[in-house]
């Protein structure tokens, strides 16, 4: 561990040798008044991710040309030989992004692809309380320690269609975090 800017330490990733970004204050990547941006904290939450399956970012799931689909800011996909496991995750590092999230109700066509979605953000000023989420989503927040399920999403059911398993198909190559 060495000093970065802002009074942040950077770290070798044990895993894949990337540079991790350890935080200086709570709920921030740097110093007091610094914030997370987007590319961040999307960064941050595929490596806390990679423990149990294929991760990527900004994937589109499902066939540009054949119907609507959506591009989650993080997909996994849970090794199972049981059943289907595809969690996306929505980032929101601002409250005005994650309201017009909201209301515009882009989350549905995630929800109708995945088996679980969560929306993540950092510990402070997106979210002012669990009730904002919409069930059946869940919520994680970013701190000074790392990642923190405020709430899990409700795990549901789904059959992906042929397009969107060969969409999936052409992600698993390897991807660097």
């Amino acid at each position: 561990v060495v000093p970065a800017a802002g009074g942040a330490e950077r770290a070798r990733c044990p895993r894949d040798g990337n540079d991790l970004i350890i935080p200086a204050g709570p709920g921030l990547p740097v110093a007091a008044g610094a914030a997370w941006n987007h590319d961040m904290l999307v960064r941050d939450l595929r490596h806390w991710l990679l423990a149990d399956g294929f991760i990527t970012s900004e994937a589109r799931y499902g066939s540009a040309w054949l119907s609507h689909a959506p591009i989650p800011d993080v997909l996994k996909i849970r090794k199972s030989y049981t059943r289907v496991d595809v969690q996306m995750f929505e980032v929101k590092v601002s409250r005005s992004d994650f309201q017009a999230e909201i209301r515009s109700g882009k989350w549905n066509d995630y929800i109708a692809r995945s088996t679980r979605l969560s929306f993540a953000t950092p510990t402070d000023g997106v979210v002012n309380d669990e009730i904002e989420i919409p069930r059946p989503c869940g919520w994680i927040t970013r701190g000074r320690t790392g990642w923190r399920v405020r709430r899990a999403p409700e795990i549901r059911t789904i059959e992906p269609s042929y397009e969107e398993v060969l969409a999936l198909r052409a992600r698993v190559a390897p991807e660097g975090v």
